[in-house]
């Protein structure tokens, strides 16, 4: 960025409003943490190095993920994010009139439900007998830089043009889009060194060209995919003249009534890839019938129901055994506590998957998911009408002792539960607990503990029977 060109005032506010939209749901991770504490400084002296034209990134970190496959993931550092969530709104305003209406990632008010609901409606069409599902090889990795700052200029002058931005700011934002365009991602630093090593060398961002490649995981990487694509998303609507065309990043499926036409359809769509935009489709090509459904994104759609891929499942079931695992590896240990972090853990996995399936026609592989780990019952709730998942730690705060002692009797018919009470109600706390036990068939363990002051009464520990929580999960009975 060079600093004789006219300057294009930051304001604060501006940036503290990216801080926001970037910390949010971050708020509780240690680099929004270690960013707020300094916040005012920082804000300032991003401020000061983009009005100066010295912005700069700095080093980010790279993980791999294992499934489905192993894959870089780049997170920017946080002071970066900001910079990302300042840049990308003001570039949505530009370029969202000019997408088409059926590009459904990364947009908003779009999304996979939604593209997913999209196409199981054209399938129900009669002039949508047959689908083309293609995707890009990969696509992240062979976007040319060159051309996708082409696109953004020439976006950007035309905006100007239009009188949406003045000259000085269309100067500012495009010399930021350079920046993160043609960051230098030699240097991020890798989580897991093993794992990296183990990624081929196609798949590392590194080993990519030079000029040739963006980061899987920033929020600018998304947009300028969108923008790369969008000249493909122009030559079938307009060129093709294809009325049921729908895309998701580098996924996108064609139909019509003829497979004829599709395949003609898919030829142009080759070349024009590698004449414009240096890409290249991956040999998996798909051209069925509506009727044999296709998996998208991470369903198999029909034109009358919509299932969840099988691949899902078994992750999930993957996952549902390891945690199975570790359960009895705490038994074993002699644990006496429930081991809270990994209840937390397992609710936040089946709620993340519930989320997922309760879009399909799920109901039965929900069932059926209960049936085989049997041991979420110990735990959990699942109301199957509303899809809702219920824990089963502790009962409700507002109750009174007495509800308190049957929701535990009701949820853990075979559990032992410990009580805490002080020695100065000793006899009459204790009759009264003994009271419930008969009648509820409750075993109470009592304990000195003597409270300071007046306390009310209120349960909030329960330990299992160890043996019970083995048999379940060894046997699931």
């Amino acid at each position: 960025m060079s600093a004789t060109k006219p300057v294009y005032q930051v304001t604060f506010q501006s940036l503290y409003m990216a801080w926001r939209a970037c910390q949010k749901r971050k708020a509780a991770s240690s680099a929004a943490q270690r960013f707020e504490m300094h916040l005012l400084d920082r804000l300032f002296a991003t401020q000061q190095a983009l009005q100066t034209g010295r912005y700069q990134t700095t080093a980010s970190y790279c993980f791999v993920t294992t499934q489905p496959k192993l894959r870089e993931i780049h997170a920017a550092a946080f002071g970066d994010r900001v910079v990302h969530h300042l840049l990308v709104p003001e570039l949505e305003k530009l370029w969202e009139p000019w997408f088409i209406d059926q590009v459904y990632s990364n947009r908003k008010q779009k999304g996979t439900h939604k593209a997913v609901n999209q196409l199981q409606r054209w399938m129900r069409k009669p002039a949508c007998k047959y689908y083309l599902q293609l995707d890009i090889r990969n696509f992240f990795y062979s976007i040319q830089q060159g051309v996708l700052l082409t696109f953004l200029n020439k976006g950007l002058l035309k905006a100007v043009k239009q009188q949406k931005i003045s000259t000085e700011k269309q100067l500012f934002l495009s010399d930021l889009c350079q920046v993160f365009v043609q960051t230098d991602f030699t240097q991020s630093v890798a989580l897991n060194a093993y794992l990296a090593q183990k990624v081929p060398p196609h798949k590392q961002l590194s080993q990519q060209p030079l000029g040739q490649g963006l980061p899987i995981g920033n929020l600018t990487s998304q947009f300028f995919a969108n923008v790369y694509l969008n000249a493909l998303d122009q030559f079938v609507k307009h060129q093709l003249k294809c009325k049921h065309y729908l895309r998701f990043v580098d996924d996108f499926i064609l139909l019509a009534d003829n497979p004829e036409q599709l395949k003609a359809w898919q030829i142009s769509i080759s070349q024009f890839l590698d004449c414009k935009l240096s890409l290249c489709l991956k040999a998996d090509i798909r051209l069925k019938p509506v009727n044999l459904g296709a998996d998208f994104l991470g369903y198999i759609v029909r034109p009358h129901y919509i299932l969840v891929r099988k691949r899902v499942v078994n992750h999930l079931n993957q996952k549902l055994n390891s945690y199975k695992k570790q359960l009895l590896q705490d038994l074993e240990c002699h644990t006496l506590k429930l081991n809270h972090h990994l209840i937390g853990k397992i609710n936040a996995t089946l709620a993340s998957y519930i989320g997922h399936f309760k879009h399909a026609d799920s109901l039965n592989l929900i069932k059926n998911l209960w049936q085989r780990h049997r041991w979420l019952s110990i735990f959990f709730d699942f109301k199957a009408e509303e899809y809702q998942l219920l824990i089963k730690i502790s009962p409700p705060k507002e109750v009174n002792y007495q509800q308190q002692i049957r929701f535990f009797a009701q949820h853990y018919p075979h559990a032992s539960l410990r009580v805490q009470f002080g020695r100065a109600y000793k006899y009459y706390l204790a009759k009264q607990v003994e009271l419930f036990a008969d009648c509820l068939h409750l075993e109470i363990e009592q304990s000195g503990f003597r409270p300071q002051g007046k306390r009310k009464r209120h349960i909030t520990k329960i330990r299992l029977s160890n043996q019970f929580i083995r048999d379940l999960c060894t046997r699931g009975t």
